[in-house]
């Protein structure tokens, strides 16, 4: 199961707009990317929710699977809490903030989803 995901991206306004920061917006644009809380942390921004809270927020934001709008149900494999990482290491590093984090929460390599530029 995934527990970590990893957007990719050049830190920097030279960086601004260009495609290497498409992770990022990509984030950004997440239905429930609001609800998110990043705080500064492990060379980067991190937020974590509950797979319940993002079920939850699905729903609210009409994405849910099941046709009568209620929040699917959540495997009880799944894992406590989903880390959302922005890494601010140029592309190149950014194993440095994944590192970090995922030796923080004992995260295997296999748990780690990476969304990247290509």
């Amino acid at each position: 199961m995934i527990k970590l995901v990893a957007f990719l991206g050049n830190y920097g306004s030279e960086y601004d707009k260009t495609r290497h920061n498409v992770a990022w917006y990509y984030a950004d644009s997440l239905p429930f990317a609001e609800k998110l809380i990043f705080q500064s942390k492990f060379k980067g921004e991190f937020a974590s929710a509950s797979p319940t809270e993002i079920s939850q927020w699905a729903c609210e934001y009409k994405i849910c699977s099941k046709k009568d709008g209620s929040p699917v149900l959540v495997s009880e494999e799944a894992p406590s809490h989903i880390y959302f990482l922005k890494p601010f290491t140029y592309m190149n590093l950014s194993g440095e903030s994944i590192i970090e984090i995922s030796n923080f929460y004992k995260i295997k390599p296999e748990e780690i989803l990476v969304i990247h530029d290509e």
